[in-house]
């Protein structure tokens, strides 16, 4: 026993030391197939892409934040969106506006993200006695703690699946927990003010709950999941992937009863947040979707996903080959329920997050949720090559799918690389404070009230006044389409001579939102990219 042990443990040491005792090999002896070898090799590679992958985003993360001074800048896209809403919940406003009212801000994100940031925010603001302008910091020190907590709990959730036998599955599983979180997919999104994170982490969370009750209480399991899956949605409202891979499980397994707590549960929970949540509420939820879908804007995220996920994608390809290698290996699938969930995720997460992809506005952050149930199939079909190559069958092909995950997780390695000698992507954000500050400065010498032509500019920390103008994404093209907006729109408001001084953005060559600028006065001295406009008394 301690010899056969010795030769699964050293493989390549025995084989040297048969060969010069001249003891021959079967084609299926264990030193042959090398299987320790070949996870130690892919564990290697994964823990080093890993590594680098977080300092990258630690090297990131100092640039956003600061404890000297309050940082004014964006790490996602629109983030201003996010921020407005969250101190309106912080400072008792109406948290779900009428779009078409002044002043044409609209919330799209769900209330249970909006409320959790508000919630943390405002004691950070309140335990050090800081002023509002600290709120974007405050947030994304959560967004920091969900990217731990999920990464912890990723883990878990692998190793609750898997039971894995050794020390190099186990550097996987880790290495795939902390890429889902810190890799180069979430990149700048690990501490954005934004829902994203968060909803992740509760989709997460109730694949693990289910999984840790399921065999042996499945009401109870149903039930937590429940309550983690709706969390997911009162993050970002279409992060529902777990609830239909859970559902879908149940349907395959025909497990009637707990299929229907589960429908009873999440829809009386969907619907009694509707009917508090009121039609301004209901609203924000289709507002977002009526800017259209677009195969271009599908293009775009799919190839951003490619660049930024090729651990995930590698790991696909890997998948691929090995299914179609081995019989005995897709047969295995379906001898496991956890393996067919993992296949039922991965089918789901494919099919929502592909399909909300192609929504106008959309990013690469709609494959979050995907990355997790990619790595959670991944890692089912590793241990069912492991079985593969010990019995001796599929080898080169079943060798090959694990070459193929070891070059996605090398071709990362390179990329975190190119970033941090400057070949492509960025790692600070600092100049977008000094730009911000230096037009807040300008703003703030000009009459009020003073429009900009900046969302970020318009927060109530950079611009003061009665109304901020955090107008939302979709405002350009609800304009363009005609909507009616109160009082002609910020245009209809410049008409009227509302404003008493503008800092309009130097494309704007004499007209702004359809109103020209004949009743103000171009200042000689710009502002950076800004030019001032004083109105004519």
């Amino acid at each position: 026993m301690k010899g056969h042990q010795f030769i699964l443990d050293r493989p390549l040491f025995n084989i040297i030391v048969r060969l010069r005792a001249g003891v021959a090999f079967s084609r299926t002896d264990p030193s042959l197939t090398f299987p320790r070898l070949t996870f130690q090799t892919l564990a290697v590679f994964s823990a080093i892409s890993v590594l680098l992958s977080v300092a990258l985003m630690a090297a990131r993360i100092a640039t956003a934040v600061s404890f000297s001074e309050p940082l004014q800048l964006t790490t996602s896209g629109w983030e201003q969106e996010t921020l407005y809403p969250i101190w309106k919940a912080l400072n008792g406003h109406v948290v779900y506006p009428d779009p078409y009212k002044i002043p044409f801000a609209a919330t799209f994100y769900n209330w249970l993200f909006i409320e959790a940031y508000a919630v943390f925010s405002g004691a950070v603001l309140s335990i050090f006695s800081l002023a509002d302008a600290w709120l974007p910091t405050a947030g994304r020190f959560l967004t920091l703690g969900f990217l731990f907590i999920g990464t912890a709990l990723s883990y878990a959730t692998f190793l609750l699946f898997l039971n894995p036998p050794d020390r190099p599955m186990k550097i996987l599983c880790l290495s795939f927990a902390a890429a889902i979180f810190f890799g180069t997919l979430v990149g700048f999104w690990g501490f954005t003010v934004r829902a994203d994170i968060g909803a992740l982490l509760f989709e997460i969370l109730g694949v693990y709950v289910f999984w840790k009750f399921y065999p042996s209480r499945p009401y109870r399991a149903v039930l937590l999941f429940a309550i983690a899956a709706y969390c997911a949605w009162g993050f970002k409202q279409v992060d529902i992937v777990s609830n239909v891979a859970v559902g879908f499980f149940l349907l395959y397994r025909r497990d009637w009863k707990p299929l229907f707590l589960l429908i009873c549960v999440l829809l009386a929970a969907y619907l009694a947040t509707f009917a508090i949540g009121g039609p301004l509420y209901i609203r924000g939820f289709y507002e977002s979707s009526r800017l259209g879908y677009s195969l271009a804007q599908f293009a775009v995220n799919i190839s951003n996903f490619a660049l930024k996920a090729s651990p995930f994608l590698a790991a696909l390809g890997a998948l691929a080959l090995a299914g179609a290698a081995s019989p005995r290996w897709r047969r295995a699938w379906l001898a496991d329920d956890k393996s067919v969930f993992a296949l039922i995720g991965l089918g789901s997460a494919m099919a929502i997050n592909f399909l909300i992809s192609t929504k106008v506005g959309s990013a690469d952050n709609y494959y979050f949720v995907l990355s997790f149930f990619i790595a959670l199939a991944t890692l089912k079909g590793y241990d069912l090559i492991r079985e593969d190559i010990e019995t001796g069958e599929s080898q080169i092909p079943l060798k090959g799918a694990l070459g193929i995950s070891t070059l996605g997780w090398a071709t990362n390695i390179a990329a975190v690389a190119a970033v941090f000698i400057g070949i492509k992507g960025i790692v600070s954000v600092a100049p977008q404070h000094e730009f911000y500050s230096t037009i807040k400065n300008c703003a703030a010498k000009l009459p009020k009230p003073v429009f900009v032509d900046n969302a970020y500019l318009s927060l109530p920390w950079m611009s003061p006044g009665e109304h901020h103008f955090v107008v939302s994404y979709s405002y350009p093209m609800d304009r363009g389409l005609g909507l009616p907006f109160e009082k002609g729109g910020i245009g209809g408001m410049i008409r009227e001579g509302y404003f008493s001084s503008l800092l309009l953005h130097e494309k704007n060559k004499g007209v702004y939102d359809g109103a020209t600028l004949d009743g103000y006065k171009k200042q000689a001295a710009p502002c950076r990219s800004f030019v001032p406009y004083i109105r004519v008394k």
